[in-house]
């Protein structure tokens, strides 16, 4: 959510009518995606401890480069040497902390999203209903790309997902990387329940010892 940004103005007496048909299906999801999406969003926020490190991991950062600062200080005697030899070793030490901070982020939201998806999907048939939602969110991203013309290149890429903002990494919070997720989750559970068959199956011959 961007408060500075109206967002985009579909002109619909422009649009090729195929292309506005493909645009309203691509709304359209079954009762499954609609359930998944529900419980997926909801998983996410039911959990608030992932969301309070997020949102304590900036000034948890700020602390450690002071105190880190403090330790080089005494142990090195920066104050007695030159300041632009001060300021190099204190920026080093900064865009660490900063670098620290930005990949911790985006791994515990993957983290979060990772497990948000264990959560809600326990079959594999709850699996291809979050494939069809994340599948259908790239959809309707690549057609309203081509819809608002050069302007949503800005925000949309071409394969379907939002463009990242500076401080994440694509793969680990775009519609992609969740999709990949998602089909890790069904092979995994898929291979479950066909080794559950199996056992089942060697029961009831009498064969599994």
């Amino acid at each position: 959510y961007n408060p500075l940004f109206d967002g985009f103005k579909i002109p619909v007496d422009r649009i090729d009518p195929d292309l506005l048909q493909q645009l309203k299906e691509s709304f359209v999801m079954s009762s499954g995606a609609r359930k998944f999406m529900m419980s997926y969003l909801m998983s996410q926020n039911s959990r608030h401890y992932g969301q309070h490190v997020l949102i304590a991991l900036p000034g948890i950062m700020l602390l450690l480069h002071y105190i880190f600062g403090l330790l080089m200080n005494s142990k090195q005697g920066l104050m007695e040497q030159k300041r632009f030899y001060r300021l190099g070793l204190q920026s080093l030490l900064l865009v660490i902390c900063v670098g620290m901070a930005l990949y911790s982020y985006n791994d515990i939201r993957s983290i979060l999203n990772s497990n948000a998806m264990e959560r809600v999907i326990r079959t594999p048939e709850e699996a291809d209903d979050a494939i069809e939602f994340f599948e259908k969110c790239l959809e309707r991203n690549r057609l309203l790309r081509k819809v608002i013309g050069k302007e949503a290149e800005y925000y949309i890429e071409e394969d379907g997902n939002i463009v990242p903002t500076f401080y994440e990494i694509p793969k680990a919070v775009n519609y992609s990387a969740q999709l990949e997720i998602v089909k890790g989750i069904k092979d995994r559970l898929e291979a479950y329940e066909k080794a559950k068959a199996k056992v089942q199956a060697e029961v009831e011959k009498g064969e599994f010892s």
